[in-house]
């Protein structure tokens, strides 16, 4: 719940409601029943609810009976999603978009849009997110739903913040907070007061956030909505936690996390655990904060992938801190592995994205082929026609087949033309793809899986001209603390200007790309480990004399350099580069060790 990433868990599934005040449905005893058992045994909830569906055929429903019917599928998909069962929840999501279809209710479709996109939301999909809330956003404009087009301002608000985008995120937050004020809803108030507290610590500062988040639980109190208020003290929380207020966060994280336990959602209590060991680490009690961690990452592995980044870090941190470096090793890997499965995600989501616009330039060219196909073949049956005509007079056919002929050439000669312009325009194309898909997004650098392919030529080369070859792998130090002080947009600001110091301390003909996170990766044809290291003290010497320029202000920095040559295959040599560096990092960071014989450069 440190970062931004780990509050919008927190933020999500306190927002994330029905948009409609739909219990105005007449329910049957067993929706009753299945109501009042959802929040402590979503499982008997979901039986009751199979139970009241088992009956109903859509085909001979009334109006008013198909929208009970979406009512009861909003609750079972609800009940999959707060359990984090993700497939069954779209599975339902998806019938509940039949049904209010099947009604004519364009509000109630928007509801079913709306409660899809949270669910591909809460799973990190936010492009899929982004396109559900849009349209549920069209089907509720210009229809007279105030307060359900406040919850798709703030829905769309979430997904921004999810995407690191503060300032947009604090946009739509206020669009949706001033529609719930002018509704004069409480509940939705506290909602999005609660929500633009948590992009505020970004966009105006934690004081702001503190105030509002104040605001956000004298109104669940006034309300007696006891999630909302358990909420609104876990995010205080974190924010105390995060300025530096431990004495004042102290009560509040206890009451927040005996309050939150009882609310029993999984991803509120890692997210709260999660931010009470950085109070204990802030505290100095190492112990006590581990403790915290590793309850935080048993609620979130496999279910929350933000927060388990997040406390794996931590974990890391608080081992190497404690002298227990094996451990912090092993739990380094896992938090390289977890990273390496989110940016594969991420660029997977990236070349499906591409390949849909590959794809639809692609049928573009195809439609104007066939529209040309269909113009020549017009053509071929005009010249036919022609000749038949020509058959009466001899000195016509010769006339016209000459007109014809000529006529044929040209249209032949610019078909041929237009066809490989839009040949060349589609080899373009797959060009772009096929770069960005070889480049990080944030640093312009090269991406892990680019890095690896070019390494393996240049160890061919090597091999080839028995040259020199050598991998410098080097880390940022601290770069969580940051994150944590100045918030993610300052930390990828930080990331691309060390990227430009990379790039103008290094040569044409070497290769540098970014290996995961704050890890970065250079490859060093025809260097020596001695060239090498001068390399890294170019770098090391231009991050001091040179502070990186951030929207926070000047922020120096420090980097843990690891060197080994590459003698054989390239993954060995980066997993001693790798080694090397951690060695760096145990010894007091800031420094440059060589795998060849542990020696550093402090």
């Amino acid at each position: 719940m440190n970062s931004a990433c780990c509050r919008s868990v927190l933020l999500l599934l306190f927002l994330l409601t029905p948009l409609a005040a739909a219990e105005t449905v007449n329910r049957s005893e067993l929706v009753e029943q299945a109501s009042s058992l959802r929040a402590e045994d979503h499982a008997a909830a979901a039986v009751l609810l199979d139970e009241a569906l088992a009956d109903m055929n859509l085909d001979t429903l009334a109006e008013d009976e198909l929208r009970d019917v979406a009512a009861l599928l909003r609750m079972r998909a609800e009940l999959h999603r707060g359990a984090a069962e993700y497939a069954e929840a779209a599975a339902q999501a998806d019938r509940f978009a039949v049904v209010a279809e099947k009604s004519g209710d364009a509000p109630l479709l928007a509801e079913a849009k709306f409660l899809r996109g949270t669910v591909e939301a809460e799973q990190g999909r936010l492009a899929q997110a982004l396109e559900y809330f849009h349209s549920a956003r069209q089907d509720l404009e210009g229809i007279g739903e105030p307060g359900a087009l406040a919850q798709i301002y703030n829905a769309i608000g979430i997904t921004h913040n999810f995407a690191g985008d503060s300032r947009r995120a604090y946009r739509y937050f206020n669009l949706a907070l001033e529609q719930a004020r002018a509704e004069e809803d409480n509940r939705l108030i506290a909602t999005y007061l609660n929500n633009l507290s948590l992009v505020a610590v970004e966009v105006e500062g934690p004081e702001a956030a503190l105030a509002l988040q104040q605001e956000v639980l004298t109104l669940a109190g006034e309300m007696g909505d006891d999630s909302g208020a358990a909420l609104a003290r876990g995010n205080m929380c974190n924010q105390l936690v995060d300025v530096g207020r431990l004495e004042d966060a102290e009560p509040v994280c206890s009451q927040a996390l005996e309050e939150i336990d009882q609310l029993g959602q999984t991803r509120w209590r890692a997210g709260v655990r999660q931010t009470i060991g950085n109070l204990h680490r802030g505290q100095g009690e190492l112990e006590l904060a581990l403790e915290m961690y590793r309850d935080s990452l048993a609620l979130a592995e496999g279910v929350v992938a933000t927060v388990e980044e997040e406390v794996l870090s931590g974990m890391a941190e608080v081992l190497v801190d404690l002298g227990r470096l094996e451990e912090a090793m092993t739990t380094l890997q896992r938090l390289l592995a977890l990273r390496e499965e989110m940016e594969q995600n991420q660029r997977r989501e990236l070349l499906e994205e591409l390949e849909v616009r590959y794809e639809l330039e692609r049928s573009a060219a195809d439609v104007e082929l066939l529209r040309l196909e269909a113009q020549l073949q017009s053509t071929r049956i005009s010249q036919r026609n022609q000749l038949l005509i020509a058959l009466l007079v001899i000195l016509f056919i010769a006339l016209l087949s000459a007109a014809g002929a000529t006529r044929s050439y040209r249209i032949k000669s610019r078909l041929e033309r237009d066809l490989a312009a839009r040949n060349r325009a589609l080899e373009e194309a797959l060009d772009r793809i096929t770069e960005l898909a070889r480049r990080d997004s944030l640093t312009g650098l090269l991406n892990r899986r680019a890095m690896e392919e070019l390494g393996e030529r240049e160890v061919a080369r090597q091999r080839r001209d028995k040259s020199d070859l050598t991998v410098v792998l080097l880390d940022v130090d601290f770069f969580k603390s940051v994150n944590d002080r100045y918030g993610h947009g300052v930390g990828d600001e930080v990331l691309k200007g060390l990227a430009e110091v990379l790039r103008n301390n290094l040569r044409d003909c070497d290769l540098v790309g970014r290996w995961g996170g704050e890890e970065f990766l250079c490859v060093l044809p025809g260097s020596d480990p001695d060239k090498a290291e001068q390399a890294a003290l170019r770098i090391r010497s231009a991050l001091e004399t040179t502070a990186l320029e951030t929207s926070a202000g000047p922020l120096r920095l420090t980097l843990s350099f690891g060197i080994a040559a590459v003698s054989g295959r390239l993954d060995q040599a980066i997993a001693a580069a790798d080694a090397a560096m951690y060695r760096a990092k145990a010894g007091g960071r800031d420094a440059i060790v060589r795998a060849d014989d542990g020696a550093g450069r402090n």
